[in-house]
């Protein structure tokens, strides 16, 4: 499972917040999660995520504002081919 960590490190809120990875070389993509959500911001979707199986991009959206300092998770799971 990889888990990244976001962070707003400004003194103001984000709006919108995006996420986006791809699967790495020589796997395929399994799952993705949201992870730990800060309370600040509403709710987290996987946007955008390959098929079972195969390789892409990976998007988590966000609703609400990711307020200063706030910081979450995201997550996902490959296979090694």
């Amino acid at each position: 499972m990889n888990c990244f960590r976001y962070a707003n490190r400004s003194s103001d809120s984000l709006a919108e917040l995006r996420v986006y990875d791809t699967t790495p070389a020589y796997t395929v993509f399994s799952s993705a999660a949201c992870g730990t959500t800060p309370a600040s911001l509403g709710t987290c979707s996987v946007n955008t995520a390959p098929a079972v199986g195969a390789t892409g991009a990976i998007e988590w959206r966000y609703t609400g504002n990711l307020a200063s300092g706030a910081t979450g998770t995201v997550t996902f799971t490959v296979v090694v081919q």
